[in-house]
């Protein structure tokens, strides 16, 4: 508040103050949320083997597997990513690099295409 005193324009003080903090703290949580990867955190994700991780019950084995091969590879890593890794569409945007909509349309895509094989089933 002291370093922008020469701004204040004698109003509402206590707004002035409660618009200062506001615009702080939003700062301060901008700064925290902010996502950097490195490269050895981009190694790590794409040999990633997504079947050790999914814990498949004996009769579900052969509907998993069908309804997952019918996505591409992009797909698959996306649904993946997004389901088994339990991350958000913002940070698989950032580790393939792609924008977010085409994430988010990548997954709905994938969904889609999951229903329809485990409808033909």
């Amino acid at each position: 508040m002291l370093e922008s005193i020469g701004t204040y324009r004698e109003q509402n003080f206590v707004a002035y103050l409660v618009t200062i903090a506001k615009n702080l703290a939003y700062n301060e949580y901008k700064r925290r949320t902010r996502i950097v990867y490195t490269d050895t955190d981009l190694d790590l994700i794409a040999p990633f083997s997504y079947e050790s991780q999914l814990e498949i019950k004996a009769g579900n084995e052969a509907i998993i597997k069908k309804a997952l091969s019918v996505l591409d590879e992009v797909e698959k890593s996306v649904f993946l990513l997004h389901n088994v890794s339990d991350l958000p569409h913002r940070e698989i945007a950032l580790a393939l690099d792609k924008p977010i909509g085409t994430i988010t349309w990548l997954y709905s895509r994938a969904v889609k295409k999951i229903r329809a094989a485990i409808k033909e089933d």
